[in-house]
């Protein structure tokens, strides 16, 4: 730059006064003239002259500077330097930053790009920039935890992912740990602070939580009549100390994961080992029964002449009678009997809750005249399958002859013992079998002088 200038003052003589430099300028003073040695020669107005010479100079080396910049560390922070360096041009100087500042560095400063001009002594001025990075994004810490279970031996865990930052990543937590994961916790609260390779830091905390749990259950029913067992029974805790409860009672000697019991109530079992002491959920055992439970007294009948007896029971929901013939329902609390001889009929009573209980009942069967049935029903059911004659176990060496409705002969029987089931035994088409359905003849010879009884049957199956 040609920023030079020399003036010339003369003194003395006659004015006006001429002048005459070396570059010719004709004025007293130059200008805007670079480094160098100047002459001018001065004519006054008697042409008397005087001659002088002036050096200008300018500073041994051009002004620059230079501009180191040092980016911020962590992402979004205002750790950013900018070190300036001048060389050359004439101390002292000033510097303008194109934020604001004053300093020779510009500190404390966050991501962009920063220009500075710098004015030394003489005026002469620089003008330099430089921009500041950051880390492409944050350091972030996420955290993931493992609950821990000391009951049943399962420890704890917490792991964590990092993103952003700058690698390598060094750890700290706060039981020691220096590894990115940490193992084998028990429950508390765990700390990590995260270190990039900028210095930047996160602090992360997870809490562990203990998740024993001493649960109860049965191995079976909890529900059943009485003669039932419960059999309650917990996990298998390594040096467990156990002790079961009954409403809330403490059982004597029960000290094991597992109870037996036949006892309704409500039952809980506690064990106590390093872990702690733990109470489990409680269970109820119900136990139910029959309630008093009654059944008609014996009786004596004679079917024959009409006469039933009706049976009956109480203390249950559902009845069943065995066995089941000579009854008018055998599923039914007061059935009607009338048995062809002395029969005892056991009731099965049953509670809603599926409990049972039996009793007898014996009904006998005493009749003094003979009676001839007009029918029967040999149908497999165990209720009228033969052809039963009352009383005639009093008349020895009877005869009984039954024919068709075309005067076929199509059974006979000396001492007829009551068992014909309506099957021929008399040669011919139905030799072997069953009768059809319909009404037949009969003669009775009693064997005792008097006339044969005579009548029809109906055999309906």
């Amino acid at each position: 730059m040609q920023t030079g200038s020399v003036t010339l003052t003369a003194t003395g003589g006659i004015a006006p006064y001429t002048y005459v430099w070396s570059n010719g300028a004709t004025t007293s003073s130059i200008q805007n003239v670079p480094a160098g040695t100047y002459t001018a020669t001065v004519t006054d107005n008697y042409g008397c002259t005087r001659v002088v010479t002036s050096t200008v100079n300018q500073p041994a080396q051009a002004m620059n500077a230079t501009l180191t910049p040092n980016n911020v560390a962590c992402y979004n922070d205002s750790s950013g330097v900018i070190t300036l360096v001048v060389n050359g041009g004439t101390a002292p100087y000033t510097f303008l930053w194109n934020n604001g500042a004053t300093t020779q560095n510009a500190t404390g400063i966050a991501i962009g790009t920063y220009t500075v001009t710098v004015t030394d002594a003489n005026g002469c001025t620089w003008d330099s920039s430089a921009s500041i990075t950051q880390p492409a994004s944050a350091l972030t810490v996420k955290g993931y935890e493992t609950n821990s279970n000391c009951l049943n031996q399962v420890p704890g865990a917490v792991d964590i992912n990092i993103t952003g930052g700058t690698p390598p990543f060094t750890y700290l937590w706060s039981n020691g740990a220096t590894t990115q994961n940490v193992a084998g916790l028990g429950a508390g609260t765990y700390t990590v602070t995260v270190t990039d390779a900028n210095g930047c830091q996160f602090f992360l905390s997870k809490t562990v939580i203990d998740e024993s749990n001493l649960t109860m259950s049965a191995a079976g029913p909890t529900e059943f009549c009485m003669g039932g067992i419960a059999n309650l029974q917990t996990q298998n805790v390594a040096n467990g100390v156990y002790q079961w409860y009954h409403n809330n009672n403490v059982l004597t000697g029960a000290n094991q994961n597992v109870y037996a019991t036949p006892v309704a109530g409500t039952y809980y079992v506690s064990v106590t080992n390093q872990c702690g002491t733990f109470n489990s959920n409680p269970v109820e055992v119900k136990v139910y029964q029959v309630g008093t439970i009654s059944v008609s007294a014996n009786q004596m009948i004679c079917p024959a002449l009409g006469e039933f007896a009706t049976l009956s029971a109480y203390g249950g929901s559902s009845y069943k009678w065995t066995p089941g013939f000579g009854l008018s329902d055998s599923t039914i609390a007061n059935p009607v009997a009338t048995p062809a001889a002395t029969t005892t009929y056991q009731v099965t009573v049953t509670s809603t809750e599926g409990c049972s209980a039996s009793a007898e009942v014996t009904i006998n069967v005493v009749c003094d005249t003979l009676f001839v049935p007009t029918g029967f029903s040999p149908d497999g059911n165990a209720m009228n399958d033969t052809y039963v004659i009352d009383g005639l176990s009093k008349y020895p060496g009877n005869k009984i002859y039954v024919y068709n409705r075309w005067g076929n002969l199509v059974y006979k029987k000396k001492d007829y013992d009551n068992t014909w089931d309506g099957t021929s035994n008399v040669s011919g088409i139905y030799l072997g079998k069953q009768l059809p359905n319909g009404t037949y003849f009969f003669i009775l010879d009693l064997n005792n002088g008097s006339k044969p009884m005579q009548g029809y049957i109906t055999l309906k199956k």
